[in-house]
């Protein structure tokens, strides 16, 4: 109720309608295969670490111009095609962190978390291999002591305790995998997912398979653009442009309301709190522009490579351009 009172007396003594506003944060919430590696990670917020997190979403890479430094008088013909790849190894990042009043106490003590942690995980199934603990920082934590010097108030920051924080990475390999993860580390008093990376071991054939399909697009285009010539143009330049987009960049956020405030009224004297609202986000998938997409509705997670092939034919034109310019560089024999 203090602070509650304390935001009507800020609201009534500034008599405006502006709002202020505060966040509020909350932690992300078995036997199985585990990998003994992961490779070509790829970065990737999992949907239940990243609901109600503050920010726009990332944007998602456009495919660039192929080649803007071209000659002019060529017939481009381009195609764009998605393949979605299912990840074949997943790595959670959990935070163990621990406040104490000495640092000897916040070491010791968060090294019982962790052990207890690891415990639990190769219980489940999880290899020395998939495990990692890394050090972050051990760093004072200050406060402020208020004295009376001179007939005044003064406020000096005081060391009050040791902030001490490891990340233990977990390798698995599937959804049902991470599921497992997060909830042993719940068990284990864990609740800080900092991160979900999703990889795949077969990115080089995929990107393989989706710069075929581009150039397959693009050659289908060119038979039905082409098939009026009298004589078919000539083939004179081939260029690709392919991108991995990782899941994460697939996600959108956005405001279903305004976010939690207070407002003054001035026609009753009444502050209004209003709810707190937390940000939606879902997985949209890749809405870029394809020819050929790589499925039918996005509805999991996956790594989606996109590919443009462009083919560049001479044009009638550019031969009319050279007999053209050849004629007039020929020395008049009158």
């Amino acid at each position: 109720m203090a602070f509650r009172r304390s935001v009507i007396d800020v609201a009534r003594r500034s008599r405006a309608t502006r709002p202020f506003s505060w966040s509020r944060c909350a932690g992300a919430g078995c036997r199985l295969a585990w990998p003994l590696a992961t490779s070509a990670l790829l970065a990737a917020q999992d949907a239940g670490a990243r609901g109600g997190a503050a920010g726009a979403s990332v944007p998602i890479p456009a495919l660039r111009t192929l080649d803007p430094h071209r000659p002019s008088l060529r017939i481009d013909v381009e195609g764009r095609a998605e393949v979605r790849v299912d990840p074949d190894a997943i790595r959670v990042v959990f935070a163990v962190c621990t406040e104490a009043a000495s640092a000897d106490a916040a070491r010791t003590t968060n090294s019982e978390r962790v052990g207890r942690l690891l415990t639990e995980l190769r219980r489940a199934g999880a290899g020395d291999a998939d495990l990692h603990v890394d050090f972050i920082a051990s760093l004072p934590v200050y406060d402020w002591a208020v004295s009376e010097e001179g007939g005044r108030r003064l406020a000096r920051e005081q060391l009050v305790g040791w902030r001490l924080q490891e990340n233990v990475h977990v390798a698995v390999r599937d959804q049902a995998g991470l599921d497992a993860a997060k909830q042993v580390a719940a068990a284990a008093g864990v609740h800080d997912v900092l991160a979900v990376d999703y990889g795949s071991t077969d990115l080089e054939k995929q990107r393989q398979r989706a710069i075929e399909s581009a150039l397959a697009v693009a050659r289908g285009k060119a038979a039905i653009l082409l098939a009026d010539f009298p004589t078919p143009p000539k083939l004179v330049d081939v260029a690709e442009d392919t991108k991995v987009v990782p899941p994460h960049l697939l996600y959108r956020s956005f405001e279903n309301a305004h976010a939690t405030r207070a407002e003054f009224s001035y026609r009753d004297d009444t502050v209004r709190l209003h709810a707190f609202r937390p940000k939606n986000t879902l997985y949209e998938g890749y809405q870029g522009d394809v020819d050929r997409p790589g499925g039918a509705l996005p509805m999991r997670p996956q790594i989606v490579i996109v590919s443009a092939v462009r083919l560049s034919f001479e044009s009638p034109e550019a031969k009319r351009a050279a007999d053209a310019i050849g004629d007039e560089r020929k020395p008049d024999r009158k």
